[in-house]
């Protein structure tokens, strides 16, 4: 995954997003890697939901796309309301 680049020493600091950048892997991403699978993610609903949690259903959500062959770049519809589903298909 490639990251964002801050250039600090001008004012205002210089920022560089790369095209394929994913603000929603990014957040997950720096949440597990910094230890906080445990901790609360996400709350809607129907629960409360962890990083871990949340990263599992991404998971899933990706798993079940791979099965139906659905190819990296492919483009997908989704209706979906404003609950889990909602951060688990925006990675």
């Amino acid at each position: 995954m490639h990251q964002v680049s801050v250039d600090r020493s001008t004012v205002p600091p210089g920022i560089e997003i790369p095209a394929d950048f994913n603000v929603a892997d990014a957040l997950l991403r720096r949440n597990l890697d910094a230890g906080r699978g445990d901790k609360l993610a996400y709350v809607d609903d129907a629960g409360q939901y962890t990083y871990g949690e949340l990263a599992a259903r991404v998971d899933r959500f990706a798993n079940a796309l791979r099965q139906r062959d659905v190819q990296q770049e492919q483009r997908v519809l989704l209706c979906v309301q404003d609950s889990i589903e909602f951060p688990v298909a925006s990675k």
